[in-house]
């Protein structure tokens, strides 16, 4: 799964979090992070959610930050998301910086490519 979040006025530091369920709500599911630190080097993690916790998953997610475009590209593969294989899932995506934050809506829908 791949997602391009597009970002007014990014900057160079901060975190791109994208949440993905296979619920109509947001009660459980995996959440994809992105941070861009001051340095220039970029983490990725990804966690599972639900009622009780949040903890982290072993896999290998990928991204991009482009501050001049405005555009941080998150990638996870399939197999990271375990019960997720779904042709209809639920993606938000929020950034932040500091103690600020943006949450995009959420969408019911996702293009397969």
């Amino acid at each position: 799964m791949s997602a391009r979040v597009r970002i007014p006025d990014l900057g160079q530091s901060g975190r791109v979090l994208l949440r993905t369920i296979k619920f109509g709500i947001f009660e459980a599911g995996y959440i994809a992070v992105l941070r861009k630190r001051p340095d220039g080097s970029l983490s990725k993690w990804l966690f599972y959610f639900d009622h009780f916790d949040t903890e982290p998953r072993r896999c290998n997610v990928g991204g991009r930050w482009r501050a001049r475009a405005g555009v941080v590209r998150v990638t996870v593969p399939r197999a990271c998301l375990d019960g997720h294989r779904r042709p209809r899932l639920y993606v938000d995506a929020i950034a932040a910086i500091g103690q600020r934050s943006d949450n995009a809506p959420a969408v019911p829908r996702l293009a397969r490519g």
